[in-house]
This record gives C-alpha cells, sequence and structure tokens, in this order.
C-alpha cells in the first residue's frame, strides 16, 4: 500500500499473509455450505415423503374401495376424518358405495321376484328382441317347445313357429291372440309389445299356455253329446211309435201288444240307465258320492250279476266264466260294486265276438281284494290306454263291435273305485283281448 504525505509518496507498506490460512477459510466456508445443502435436502425430502404419504394413503385407500365396488362389494368404506378436499371425497365416495348398494339390492330383489313369477307361472314366457332372437324364456316355454326325439333346439323351433306373429306384432304394434299347433300339440299364444321410456318397441313378449287338453275334451265333449242325443233320441223313437201303435189299436194280437210292452219297458230301462250314469257322473264331479259301506260277500254279489245280465250274455252268444272262491268278506257300498261290475262286463261285451268268453277273477291281499274282468277281443291299442278313464271317451269306433254307449262307464267305475280307497287299472292284450281290475278293502 502507498504512504503518502502531502501529495508526495514517502514509501509502501508490504502485507504479507500465507495462502493456507484463506484456503482453509474458503473450505470451511464450502463445508457449512455443503451440509447446510445436505440438510436442507433431506429434510425437504423427510418432509415430502411424510406429506405425500398423508395424502396417497387415502387415495390408495379410496382406489381400493373403488375396485370393490367394481366387484359388488359395497361394505368397505374410506375412513378420512380430515375436513379438506380428500374428506370430502372419502365421504362422497361412502355415499355413492351405499347408493349403489342400495339400487342394487333393489334390482336384485325385482330380478328375483320376477324370476320367482316366472317360475311358478304354469303358462310359458318368451321375451323376444326387435331382430327376433330370444332374449329369455321360464322352463314352462322351453318345455313346451322340447322335443328330445328331433335335432332342431326348442329356441329354433320356437323361432320358426313364432317368428311370423313377432314380426306382426313389431310392424302393427298391436297385440294379437293367435293358436298354432305342432307334434301334436295345441298352444294359445297371445303377444304384446314392450316399449322402452321413450316409447320405441324394443321387443315382444309372448306367453303360450298349451290347451291340448281342453281341446281334446271340447272334442270329447261333442261327441259325447252327439252320443247322448243319439241314445236318447233313439228309446224314445222306439217309445213315441210303440205307444202310439198301442194307444190307436193298431195291434190286436194279445201277444203281438205284449211284445211291444216288453220293447217300451227295455227301451224305459235304457232311457233309466243313461240318466243314471249322468246323475252319476255328476255326484262325482261335485265330490258328492253317496257310498252305504258295508261288509258283503264278493262270492255271491258275482254270482248275482252273472245271474242277471245271464239273458244278455246269452243272446250274445258269449260265455261268462267266475273264477272266485273263498274270498274274504269285503267292506264296500254293495250295490255301486255291482254297479262297476256290470259297467266292466257291459264294456267286455262289446268287444267280445260270439263264441267267446269272459272271465271274472278275483284273488285277496293282505288289505284288499284285486277283482279282474277279462275278455277276448281285439285289445286296446297302446296310444289310447292312457286315456280310457276319461269321461266321455270311447275307444277306436274301427275297433268297436258295438257302437252304443256314451263313454262314461269306465269313468264311472274308476270313480266309485277311487270313492272306496281303491285303485283301477288296465292290462293290453292287443290282439288277445284286454284285462281290467280294480280293487275293494277286505272288511276287519
Amino acid at each position: 500500500l502507498p504512504i503518502e504525505r502531502g501529495g508526495n509518496v514517502l514509501g509502501g507498506l508490504i502485507l504479507l499473509s500465507p495462502m493456507a490460512y484463506i484456503q482453509e477459510s474458503i473450505w470451511e466456508i464450502r463445508k457449512v455450505i455443503a451440509v447446510v445443502t445436505v440438510g436442507s435436502l433431506l429434510l425437504s425430502t423427510f418432509l415430502s415423503l411424510v406429506f405425500s404419504r398423508s395424502i396417497t394413503r387415502p387415495l390408495v385407500k379410496m382406489k381400493k374401495v373403488a375396485e370393490n365396488m367394481a366387484k359388488g362389494n359395497f361394505e368397505d368404506k374410506v375412513e378420512i376424518d380430515d375436513d379438506d378436499e380428500l374428506g370430502t371425497l372419502a365421504e362422497t365416495l361412502n355415499i355413492l358405495s351405499d347408493a349403489l348398494k342400495k339400487n342394487i339390492t333393489a334390482l336384485s330383489q325385482e330380478k328375483d321376484q320376477l324370476r320367482n313369477v316366472l317360475l311358478s307361472m304354469t303358462d310359458g314366457v318368451i321375451t323376444f328382441d326387435q331382430s327376433g332372437q330370444i332374449l329369455m324364456a321360464n322352463p314352462q316355454a322351453e318345455e313346451l317347445f322340447r322335443n328330445e326325439t328331433e335335432e332342431e333346439s326348442w329356441e329354433e323351433r320356437a323361432k320358426n313357429l313364432l317368428g311370423e306373429l313377432v314380426q306382426k306384432v313389431r310392424e302393427t304394434k298391436d297385440r294379437a291372440v293367435e293358436e298354432i299347433k305342432f307334434g301334436g300339440k295345441f298352444l294359445s299364444v297371445r303377444l304384446a309389445p314392450l316399449y322402452n321410456d321413450k316409447s320405441e318397441i324394443w321387443g315382444v313378449v309372448a306367453v303360450l299356455q298349451d290347451v291340448t287338453k281342453e281341446k281334446k275334451l271340447e272334442a270329447l265333449r261333442r261327441e259325447f253329446v252327439a252320443n247322448v242325443s243319439h241314445e236318447l233320441r233313439t228309446p224314445l223313437t222306439y217309445l213315441q211309435g210303440y205307444t202310439e201303435a198301442l194307444i190307436d189299436d193298431m195291434i190286436e194280437d194279445p201277444g203281438e201288444q205284449k211284445k211291444y210292452l216288453n220293447i217300451i219297458l227295455e227301451e224305459t230301462l235304457r232311457l233309466r240307465r243313461l240318466v243314471n250314469e249322468l246323475l252319476d257322473l255328476s255326484q262325482m264331479e261335485a265330490g258328492h258320492l253317496n257310498l252305504k259301506k258295508d261288509s258283503f260277500s264278493l262270492d255271491k254279489l258275482i254270482d248275482r250279476v252273472i245271474k242277471k245280465i245271464d239273458p244278455v250274455v246269452e243272446k250274445k252268444g258269449v260265455a261268462i266264466v267266475a273264477d272266485v272262491k273263498d274270498m274274504p268278506l269285503v267292506v264296500a257300498d254293495e250295490d255301486r260294486i255291482e254297479q262297476v261290475l256290470i259297467n266292466l262286463i257291459d264294456n267286455a261285451l262289446r268287444y267280445t265276438k260270439r263264441g267267446e268268453k269272459i272271465t271274472i277273477a278275483a284273488h285277496a291281499e293282505p288289505e284288499s281284494v284285486i277283482v279282474c274282468v277279462k275278455d277276448e277281443g281285439p285289445g286296446i291299442p297302446e296310444e289310447e290306454l292312457p286315456f280310457i278313464w276319461e269321461r266321455f271317451h270311447k275307444v277306436d269306433k274301427a275297433r268297436t263291435r258295438d257302437s252304443s254307449g256314451t263313454g262314461l262307464g269306465l269313468s264311472i267305475v274308476k270313480g266309485i273305485v277311487e270313492a272306496h280307497g281303491g285303485k283301477v287299472w288296465a292290462k293290453n292284450q292287443e290282439g288277445r283281448g284286454a284285462v281290467f281290475c280294480f280293487t275293494i278293502p277286505i272288511a276287519r
């Protein structure tokens, strides 16, 4: 440094200092700065981790809850007590979970109720979409169209049979009621369009009812009316004709008069028998068949019945044989069991040719006696067996040698026997005759 006085330089001052000391000071300063910097970084990192975990932990929990909601589990909840945005978001997610659970439970209950209704219905229900494809069907509908003997699936069969009707309902936007027939079945079909909330048709529902039995019953009833009309008209015509002849004194010969009177008596008894059958049927349908039960000898009853119908059997040239010995006493309404035997024998006579025989056999079981009436006629066609006990049913007329009768006899037999707690059945021996059996309880 210069030393001056009065503007003149007198000399200079030289200061000497070692560089090691200065460098050491600089190094110390750098160390302090490095420590402070590293400490600041560590502190900021630590604070960042703590802060981020406080944010990410609830977010991870919310993510897990959302994933469980997507899987249908609405039991988990996000538990955050903070009043910040995360707390509000967590509360909203919990509310959403409860609302979804409530709505899905309600929808599930409605679905179960609809499913139970469809399952409990006796009718078939099928829902079609706009293209005619099946969306839903209950088991009853599947059963109506199922046919194990054919390769075609029930869905294809249903679409083939109902396709045109479904298209018609879609085009007309109106309900339809039709009847279809396939495979020996009659189905009543009711169709209606299905609308969405925009009043647009999105499909068609079809309700199907199997009316095969009703159709068969209707046909049987028509035949029954025709048979009854014939059965009534014929004896009434005889009664009118022979009575008028007697009243007008057209028959003077006492022998002829007696013959006419016998015919009138026979036709009157025929009318009475028909009316009694109709009354019996009416009582059975109403469940009011009165029975006067008592113990009696089945052997004696069968002998009495054979003697009673012997003139008819002899006239037809048919033999009737009884294979009944030492049967125990039975308890039943004797008059009604006599009616059962007469009806079964009368049925056998219709299918028995001259020279053939009818056999009445019985054997005792521990609780009951089994009585069977066997003929030597053409037997019963296999397809007729399930229906022979039905009201108004008559076996194929081509096989029937005697077309008389209303088709009520076997139905009345079944009603009387079952009213006694017994059973009836038939054994088919096509070409070799048929056997009709029933049981009567043994007296104790």
